[in-house]
């Protein structure tokens, strides 16, 4: 199933190699969470914790499925939220990438 949140916050959080829970994201009314696993057919990616008090719509892959082919324009907004999340994930592994640089140079 994806989610709508309708109302409340909550952080993204992704587990690291080492275990450790790091907070990648926060989100809030109106945010769309689980469309990956739904459309790529693997596990979650990653973990939301509620950070107030979260209600959610939750929408089965069937239904997400029906609603895509019905309204095409749903689609197309599901892409852009997809592009624009992989385009923040290309940023922050770039200045992650430099700043690991600039510490080698550091030690070197």
């Amino acid at each position: 199933a994806a989610y709508l949140v309708v109302d409340g916050n909550a952080d993204v959080v992704i587990e690291g190699p080492d275990g450790a829970k790091l907070t990648v994201a926060q989100i809030s009314r109106n945010a769309f969470v689980g469309e990956i696993a739904i459309l790529c057919d693997v596990p979650r990616t990653a973990t939301i914790t509620a950070t107030t008090k979260l209600d959610t719509l939750r929408i089965s892959k069937d239904l997400f499925f029906r609603l895509v082919n019905e309204f095409p324009t749903m689609a197309v907004e599901i892409m852009r939220e997809l592009a624009r999340r992989q385009e923040q994930s290309n940023l922050q592994l770039t200045e992650a990438n430099r700043r690991l640089r600039e510490l080698e140079n550091a030690g070197a």
